[in-house]
């Protein structure tokens, strides 16, 4: 017979988890440590966008295989997109194609203008949502008048923020999302570079600089649809069992080994050599850059992003929608409180 001070711990959480619920009109879901299924009362600004989400956390498989097919178009179209575009400067002026860009962009702000109305609209977290979503437009803004060297860059924001929420049904978290993607990023700049090797003369650090703005772009939508209720809770273990734990650290190490062991066997340099041949890989082919801003030859400054500037970059973007998590934390505390008293009650967590 169970034991009545269980029984009442149990009604006492699930009385408090209804009653959160209604209050943020939010969802409430189960969370398994293998593939976490979410039912919904869903939030009025998107239903429709976080049902697509949550049948995506439940399907893994058909999410994973989304995501692989998605990069994989992603990577091997990008050379083919970049002809059709130089054909397009050819058959019109490249003005004309920019205008067309504009055009398509202010299409894009007014198709998503009344989704984001309403989600701005409604609490929670109103302003803290119009503040990260303001930011965001600027670092695009800031890219595009900086760091892009044609208008037609563009398109690495709504590709990336597109890829970000195939992604989070996966991940469950907005800075492993950023990472996710922008580390898929990498791998399209470096099969573009090194294996079409096509005109560019370095590694291009500006395009995965707009790739991680781009998924960011996509884990600000999904907030603001209500999609962190989706968020994995945080469990309380060690910092070194955590870091240890998390693919993207494993990633980011073996990158590094890579490149240092194809350092050590001279078929990799960061510029080429002034004599002999040079290695495989070079990441800038003409030697550093003499200044600061370059002139693409029709009409616009740009600035190459270094080594240092990119990692930097992308270590505070990394940090900036990757804390979105704790703005959830924070939002949604009595249910985590919830959660953890329920642990030991054979509740399932939240």
């Amino acid at each position: 017979m169970p034991c009545p001070a269980k029984v009442l711990s149990s009604w006492k959480l699930r009385l408090r988890v209804a009653g959160h619920i209604l209050y943020s009109g939010g969802m409430s879901q189960s969370d398994t440590a293998d593939g976490n299924v979410a039912s919904a009362q869903y939030a009025p600004a998107a239903p429709t966008a976080l049902r697509v989400l949550e049948w995506l956390a439940g399907h893994r498989v058909v999410a994973g295989s989304l995501v692989a097919a998605y990069s994989l178009l992603i990577i091997f179209s990008h050379e083919w997109i970049q002809q059709t575009v130089r054909g397009w400067y050819g058959t019109f002026t490249r003005d004309r194609v920019n205008t067309w860009v504009h055009a398509g962009m202010v299409v894009l702000v007014v198709f998503f203008a009344r989704f984001l109305w309403r989600a701005l609209t409604r609490p929670p977290d109103r302003a803290i949502k119009c503040v990260f979503l303001a930011l965001t437009f600027g670092l695009m803004a800031g890219s595009w008048k900086w760091l892009f060297y044609t208008d037609v860059e563009v398109v690495h924001y709504p590709q990336y923020a597109i890829l970000a929420m195939l992604i989070f049904p996966l991940a469950r978290c907005h800075w492993r999302t950023v990472f996710y993607a922008t580390f898929i990023g990498f791998v399209d700049e470096v099969v573009q570079f090194y294996v079409y090797n096509p005109w560019p003369v370095h590694l291009d650090f500006n395009d995965m600089f707009y790739n991680q703005i781009g998924a960011g772009l996509g884990c600000v939508m999904i907030w603001l649809a209500g999609g962190n209720v989706l968020v994995r809770p945080r469990l309380r273990q060690p910092l070194t069992a955590n870091i240890l734990k998390l693919p993207p650290v494993w990633l980011v190490l073996m990158v590094a080994v890579v490149c240092t062991v194809l350092t050590l066997r001279g078929q990799m340099t960061l510029d080429p050599p002034s004599i002999g041949p040079k290695p495989r890989f070079v990441v800038r082919r003409q030697g550093p850059s003499r200044t600061y801003w370059k002139d693409n030859g029709f009409g616009k400054t740009f600035h190459d992003l270094t080594i240092p500037e990119a990692i930097a970059g992308s270590v505070g973007l990394l940090v900036f929608f990757g804390s979105i998590n704790l703005l959830n934390r924070r939002s949604h505390s009595s249910l985590g409180e919830a959660w953890r008293d329920g642990a030991d009650s054979g509740i399932s967590r939240i």
